[in-house]
């Protein structure tokens, strides 16, 4: 199966309800909570931009921040969990919810596989001019390293150890399919974000007409502003619509090609480690 049949299988299989949508559920439910907790915020925005600040403005803030931040981590960890079950659901051709519970058995797998992927972005950045290529290179040459601990049922070391043997035995095929998988990954996102710009476009157009001939307070502003958000929320939740359903797609896909591409070379050659 050359790159194009694994990028068409994909595809295909991307596609299928069973596949994304407990990822657009996911991303839907980080969407709306993310809003609900920019609720308080906006009320109190006003306020905030004309000092002093009261202790209360900042306890609501604070506590608004944090349940952002706490719904962003459960999210990342569910997130995580769900991509072991597509990574297997595709392996053994079982169902999603099936799929789960054999995730659960290498979380703690995949969570420091994340964690030292993360660590080696982390440190790709303090890298000034070579920063941008280095990081390129980490998700380049460890990109099947979750599949790996799936379906060889690999510590997240010797994941990162296939992953790498798999790449520079396979340099060039490896770095096209990379190529092509992030290329149509950007044109879901560009269609998202077309879509998003056309259902904001009502919003945008009203925050410009915010500013009239005369000069205003700050605070006045900041009050016209979140008028105007809150005369457009519906088109806020549309958004959010959209970018869940795009993002699961762009995401479903990337893993769904590297699980089948994954499992195509591992049965052509043996991958020692």
């Amino acid at each position: 199966m050359d790159v194009f049949e694994i990028m068409s299988k994909s595809l295909l299989e991307t596609i299928k309800f069973g596949r994304f949508l407990p990822f657009f559920f996911l991303y839907f439910l980080l969407s709306i909570s993310i809003l609900s907790f920019l609720i308080p915020m906006l009320y109190i925005l006003p306020s905030m931009v004309s000092p002093p600040v009261t202790g209360r403005q900042l306890a609501i803030l604070m506590v608004n921040l944090s349940g952002s931040f706490i719904v962003f981590l459960i999210v990342i960890l569910l997130n995580l969990w769900f991509t072991g079950a597509l990574v297997y659901s595709l392996y053994k051709k079982k169902k999603f919810d099936f799929s789960l519970k054999y995730s659960q058995k290498f979380f703690w797998q995949m969570l420091a596989l994340t964690f030292v992927i993360f660590l080696f972005t982390c440190l790709s950045s303090l890298l000034k001019n070579i920063g941008i290529f280095v990081t390129i290179l980490i998700y380049w040459v460890f990109m099947f390293s979750l599949p790996s601990i799936i379906i060889k049922k690999d510590k997240f070391d010797t994941a990162l150890v296939r992953s790498y043997d798999i790449v520079k035995k396979n340099t060039i095929r490896t770095f096209v399919f990379w190529l092509f998988v992030n290329f149509i990954s950007f044109i879901i996102l560009f269609v998202c974000l077309f879509l998003v710009a056309l259902s904001t476009a009502p919003l945008l157009l009203d925050i410009a007409e915010i500013t009239p001939e005369y000069q205003p307070s700050l605070s006045m502003r900041a009050f016209q502003l979140v008028s105007v958000i809150f005369e457009n929320y519906p088109v806020l939740l549309v958004s959010a619509t959209i970018v869940s359903f795009f993002l699961a797609l762009s995401y479903v896909f990337i893993y769904t090609s590297r699980t089948y591409y994954f499992f195509e070379i591992s049965k052509k050659r043996k991958i020692r480690v």
